[in-house]
């Protein structure tokens, strides 16, 4: 007869019904939140307070010199002209739910070995911070994405790299910065509603209707009349607020694109236009290493100089890092491995040391000019931003907080009306990124270059 196992025996056929499962440790962390441009700029930051900041820009300075002698008429006196530079505040919000019979359940570790609670507010955290992350690397309009067609009422494609070239700096960024179970909103270029809060289910890469779009397959509403050049953008989850409302006015924060550019995306900055002859010093600069993002070019190290030596030609300034995305480094490091690979006699030191962590400084062997190459995985692909650390600074009204309830505060955490103890608990930050001491004239960024590999995660 045989002995008892996990698979014969006892009335339901195997032991395994008596058996209990064995929770070893906290809850797994899989989802890639880091976050290094947040890092970069909280180290920058000034707390403000006051409906929005301005300060005064020096668009002009005076000609009223001359080289003449004693007893000539003198130049006409001019004003050194300036104009307001305002940086508004930007809302964004999250919340979380827990009942209280979860709660009870999982007291202690005999119950769960992750507090529903602790888990939910810590991850919410790293989640808020992962988003502004990519609103970081924006334009300011928070248009993350473009269609390049519809398929039909549950899916839709949008561009990536090998498509014709679209508008914005995340025009053919292909579906990089959604992940299943986001939540988006679909926008005509009038900023018209196409599709509000549909649900990605399913993401194909290279799997539209061409290998040059990415297909996304929703649910929660249909993409009817969905067409070439509409965009996407990550949802309010409210049909009376969209994400982008006018060409000047979002509900997104402003981000490196927008700053370290030349008008290319973001004509208006801050509310001066860079198309106005007298503010074209509020420009950043750019080099465009290829012709476009379908014929990119090479990447070498007197692009790369020329990035810095035109910051401070233009601008009297000088670049504090390097921002771009793996791909963009890897083309850097094979320029100048073979002047780092044999240090010493027969030492072989292939790559760079470097911390991979999020926090700055970054401590990383990989230099040009003296100032760190940095990776960031949100970054535009084929392109290397070169910021002066005096530009890039994140206004604050007031830093990621919990909401307490109560007029002299109290708690964080309170039950809904109607609903069997359900726990709500809601957070928030308020502020937005922008310039500060110089001018974006100061920074310069490189596009179009090429890159190979970029081995893109498949989140399907």
């Amino acid at each position: 007869m045989a002995g008892q196992s996990a698979t014969t025996g006892i009335a339901t056929g195997s032991f395994d019904a008596s058996l209990k499962d064995f929770y070893e440790g906290m809850v797994r962390r899989i989802l890639n939140r880091q976050c290094r441009l947040y890092s970069y700029a909280k180290k920058g930051s000034k707390t403000v307070s006051g409906r929005q900041v301005l300060f005064p820009v020096n668009v002009s300075g005076t000609s009223a010199i001359a080289a003449t002698v004693g007893g000539a008429n003198l130049p006409a006196t001019q004003f050194q002209a300036t104009i307001d530079a305002t940086i508004k505040m930007q809302e964004v919000w999250g919340r979380i739910q827990v009942n209280t019979d979860v709660v009870a359940q999982a007291r202690d570790n005999r119950g769960a070995f992750e507090r529903p609670i602790a888990l939910e507010v810590q991850r919410i955290t790293e989640d808020i911070s992962d988003r502004v992350n990519i609103w970081l690397f924006g334009d300011g309009t928070g248009k993350m994405a473009e269609c390049g067609a519809a398929v039909n009422a549950t899916n839709f494609d949008v561009k990536n790299l090998g498509s014709a070239q679209g508008t914005g700096i995340n025009a053919n960024q292909g579906s990089r910065y959604f992940k299943i179970g986001d939540h988006l909103d679909i926008l005509t270029a009038a900023f018209a509603a196409k599709a509000l809060d549909v649900t990605v289910t399913a993401i194909a890469i290279g799997g539209g209707a061409t290998a040059a779009l990415d297909r996304i397959t929703i649910t929660g509403a249909t993409v009817a009349g969905v067409v070439a050049g509409d965009g996407v953008y990550f949802s309010t989850q409210d049909a009376s607020i969209l994400p982008q409302t006018s060409a000047t006015v979002s509900t997104a924060p402003m981000g490196v694109g927008g700053i370290i550019d030349d008008g290319t995306f973001a004509g208006t900055l801050q509310a001066i236009n860079r198309a106005t002859p007298a503010n074209v010093r509020w420009k950043a600069n750019a080099i465009n290493v290829g012709a476009n993002s379908l014929a990119p070019g090479a990447l070498s190290l007197d692009t790369m100089q020329r990035a810095v030596d035109i910051a401070s030609e233009t601008g009297n300034g000088f670049p504090g890092v390097a921002l771009c995305h793996h791909s963009i480094r890897r083309e850097y490091i094979k320029l100048v491995q073979t002047d780092r690979r044999y240090t010493e006699p027969y030492k072989y030191e292939p790559g760079i040391k470097e911390s991979h962590l999020e926090n700055w400084p970054w401590k990383t062997s990989l230099s040009f000019d003296g100032f760190p190459i940095a990776f960031d995985k949100h970054c535009q692909w084929q392109t290397m931003f070169f910021a002066d650390p005096r530009v890039l600074r994140r206004w604050i009204w007031k830093d990621f907080h919990w909401v307490q309830n109560g007029r002299n505060g109290g708690d964080t955490m309170y039950l809904l009306p109607g609903k069997a103890g359900t726990l709500e608990a809601q957070c928030a930050m308020f502020f937005n990124l922008g310039t500060d001491q110089v001018s974006p004239s100061t920074c310069t960024v490189l596009r179009n270059i090429s890159a190979s590999n970029l081995d893109r995660f498949v989140d399907a």
